[in-house]
Formats: structure tokens, sequence, C-alpha cells
């Protein structure tokens, strides 16, 4: 049994992850379930960051892990999960731009910008030369995926869909009692 999340678009969530998320917040303190890609989105539309004809290839810096996510326009890759100590992350940047265009046979030729919140990695993926300078933007910003939580406008709920059929059934009795 899943649970609805209402957007622009539906998503839906399963039980055993609402779980988990129940367990380690309580329901009461819950107001809605944002993905974090969707919330990395906002961050970038928010700044300005998103290009037109451009993909963007996303290095958040969390520490010990970094998580790694494709853009195109509206569209976004699942995060990939790499370790900071990684020392094959270009070869991992490369082959997830690769991955990204066998998958979208339209746009072989896409050209992506690297956005990190590490200046580190930023100098890593410059001083190895497989990406000119202008193409690696650094931006100061330790929690880029909370930035994008408050500065997007989500309008999001979630009910079990149980609810939500009651809640259609509910609005078509009221258009045919009009």
């Amino acid at each position: 049994q899943g649970i609805l999340i209402e957007t622009e678009f539906k998503l839906e969530l399963e039980a055993p992850a609402m779980n988990e998320i129940y367990k380690h917040f309580g329901c009461e303190n819950i107001r809605f379930v944002v993905p974090y890609a969707l919330v990395i989105r906002e961050f970038l539309k928010a700044n300005g960051l998103l290009s037109k004809g451009k993909g963007i290839v996303f290095l958040d810096h969390l520490g010990k892990l970094m998580l790694l996510t494709i853009y195109k326009d509206n569209s976004f890759t699942t995060p990939r999960r790499l370790g900071v100590n990684n020392k094959r992350l270009i070869d991992e940047i490369s082959r997830s731009q690769k991955n990204y265009r066998d998958l979208n046979e339209n746009e072989k030729d896409i050209e992506f910008l690297i956005i990190t919140n590490s200046s580190e990695i930023r100098q890593e993926i410059i001083q190895s030369g497989s990406e000119k300078e202008e193409n690696v933007i650094f931006i100061d910003d330790a929690y880029p995926a909370l930035t994008g939580l408050r500065t997007g406008k989500f309008s999001m709920y979630y009910m079990l869909p149980e609810q939500f059929l009651r809640v259609r059934k509910l609005k078509l009795l009221k258009r045919q009692r009009k």
C-alpha cells in the first residue's frame, strides 16, 4: 500500500519508506514530503543556474558523501551517492554524463555545466583538465537542499490511497448535485 503525494505531477511513495520517515520524525511533525532532486532543482532555478540547452551535473558535498544528480530543463536523474574520497570522481562524472547521453539519444551532443558546493572538488575537476574553468561553478551554500526547500514554492500534501479515493468520490457527488 503506497502513500499518494499530490503535486503538479503525481509521485507515489511506498508505505515502508513513509513509515521509516514517520519513525524518525513522528506523524504530527511532517506536513509534506519533497523529493531531494526536486528541491535542488528549485535551488538552481532560484539562483538562475538552470541553463536552457545545457545539462547540469550537480555535486552536493555532504561531509563524507556526495550526491551527483543530472538536470536538464525540468527533468532530472536519480541522485547517486559517491564517496568524497573517491579517487575516480572525474571518471564518475564522465560516466554519468555518458549514461545520460545514452539514455537520451536525441541529446547526444548536450554540453554540461558542473555545479558544486565544494571549492576543493571544483579545483580537482579543473586541475584534472576534464572541464574548462568556466564550465565548473562553485556555489557558496553548505546545504543547497535546505535553501531550495525554503525558497521553493511547493504545493504538496500526502494521503493514503483510500483517503484520496474518498475525496474524489465526494467531489464527484458535489458535481452531480449541481
